[in-house]
């Protein structure tokens, strides 16, 4: 099992800590900002991850293990569910598979569903997080405490996910 949330956790824990010493502006942000952005690249890796993880297990060629990796995988840059996750396994599993693949996490309790809006929540704040100068900015960002609450909800969906995706 390549998903694992220790790492992310304590990380998040940590900047939480610092968080609730409630610090003035822009101190605040910052740390909110740093939650994210923590947060963000733990789930491109993670999705990363899990298809690193299928290739290795289910193709045989080294070939088309390094074609994957270099085409797909490394040439993605974000975690929109449609965008990109989803684009990486239409190619790496087929659209019909990737039918099943769906419907089949549906049928667990709506995973798509949930992680879907999740991503996109995430995925506004990240690109906001990395353009904005925190200073000049009324912008705010989720709390750690809320990262950590989707952290533990979006661990579960990934798990899930990495089970499912190996029948195929």
């Amino acid at each position: 099992m390549t998903v694992n949330n220790a790492d992310i956790l304590k990380i998040v824990t940590d900047i939480e800590a610092e968080y609730i010493k409630n610090l003035p502006p822009p101190y605040d942000v910052l740390y909110s900002k740093l939650a994210v952005m923590e947060f963000c690249g733990w789930i491109e890796q993670t999705f990363d991850d899990i298809l690193k993880n299928y290739i290795n297990n289910k193709l045989q060629l080294q070939t088309n293990k390094n074609y994957i990796e270099k085409e797909i995988i490394r040439r993605n840059s974000n975690f929109n569910y449609d965008n990109n996750f989803r684009k990486m396994l239409l190619n790496i599993i087929g659209i019909k598979n990737l039918e099943k693949f769906e419907y089949d996490l549906e049928n667990k309790g709506a995973l798509v569903s949930q992680l879907v809006p999740i991503l996109g929540r995430y995925a506004t704040e990240r690109n906001d997080a990395a353009h904005t100068c925190t200073p000049r900015t009324t912008k705010t960002y989720q709390t750690p405490s809320v990262v950590l609450s989707d952290i533990k909800t979006i661990t579960h969906i990934f798990i899930e996910i990495e089970l499912e995706i190996m029948n195929y």
